[in-house]
């Protein structure tokens, strides 16, 4: 780090027996830091998420003494976040922010998917966040407004062996207060889930594991009202196995919240395009399916029919 630091002392007059700091004094000075690797963050990430990267910024501070000035330009290379249970690995990453007073603008915050752009895809993002006064029954009240774009781009999400995602699409997020709009539109340009086997040990309901109890919460706390529009295309190349079923779906999902009805509703309809199921030791195929979704996500109307034909000398 390297800082340079300058002002302006007033001579003594008929106020002041001796040199002084006036309120108007101007302010002028440079401030850079650098810090080559940033793996230590991982002991603030949650269990299991490793990060890496490289941190730099450089600081301009202007103004008078009673009104400084400060701007500041927030570099990151190379940034890479991993976590192995999820499945989730992106690296190559690059942040280019500016800091003006209560003002953070992101110019670009770029990650690329597992493999590089070519295979794994990419993610690029802007925006900003800064603190606003607005007013509330007469009084001034502070509260955090952000406002974030993104774009991905045949980005990797999940590599998991059995959870294996690729999107490409569009996200605009905002959030006033409590207030969060996300809007979107995203593709699947692939995708493979595996189903868990249903004799899959699980703890029973009566098991408490210790550090996993939900706190109590502050009734006092304010909670994020979301108002979610997202449209889901499953694409051409979405798979789903296991349970004795495999199948290609194909369809498209519109996801909606609200602050009235905060959980999740989805709307649309998926069809199996090819596949097959296996039952009672019974290889059968899927002649036509389809989930229809109306509004829980968990409770979507079936009407799959699997057939197996005989041979013609079985009677």
């Amino acid at each position: 780090a390297s800082a340079d630091l300058g002002t302006t002392l007033s001579a003594p007059d008929a106020a002041h027996s001796a040199w002084y700091w006036a309120e108007q004094a101007p302010l002028r000075g440079t401030l850079k830091a650098s810090l080559p690797q940033v793996g230590v963050w991982s002991a603030l990430a949650p269990p299991g998420w490793r990060v890496r990267g490289s941190l730099g910024t450089d600081l301009t501070l202007s103004g008078t003494r009673d009104k400084p000035l400060l701007n500041r330009k927030l570099n990151a290379d190379d940034l890479a976040l991993r976590s192995l249970v999820n499945g989730i690995a992106f690296s190559r990453g690059q942040l280019r922010a500016t800091l003006a007073g209560e003002r953070i603008t992101i110019d670009r915050f770029y990650l690329q998917g597992l493999g590089g752009a070519q295979t794994g895809g990419t993610l690029l993002a802007s925006g900003s966040t800064e603190w606003r006064t607005i007013t509330v029954d007469g009084q001034p009240r502070r509260q955090p407004y952000i406002s974030l774009q993104a774009t991905a781009t045949k980005l990797r999400v999940s590599t998991r062996a059995d959870r294996m995602l690729t999107l490409s699409g569009q996200l605009q997020a905002e959030l006033a207060g409590t207030a969060l709009q996300l809007r979107g539109q995203l593709t699947a340009d692939e995708a493979r889930f595996v189903l868990p086997d249903e004799s899959t040990p699980s703890l029973g309901s009566d098991v408490v594991v210790r550090g996993t109890e939900r706190p109590l919460e502050d009734p006092n706390a304010l909670r994020v009202q979301p108002d979610v529009l997202v449209d889901l295309n499953l694409g051409n190349n979405f798979e789903v196995r296991g349970q004795g079923l495999q199948t290609r779906l194909t369809g498209q999902l519109n996801v909606r919240s609200t602050p009235a009805s905060p959980a999740p509703r989805v709307l649309g309809e998926v069809r199996t395009a090819s596949g097959t199921y296996r039952a009672y030791d019974q290889q059968l195929n899927i002649e036509s399916g389809a989930l229809r979704f109306t509004g829980p996500y968990d409770d979507p109307a079936l009407d799959i029919r699997a057939v197996r034909k005989l041979p013609a000398n079985v009677e």
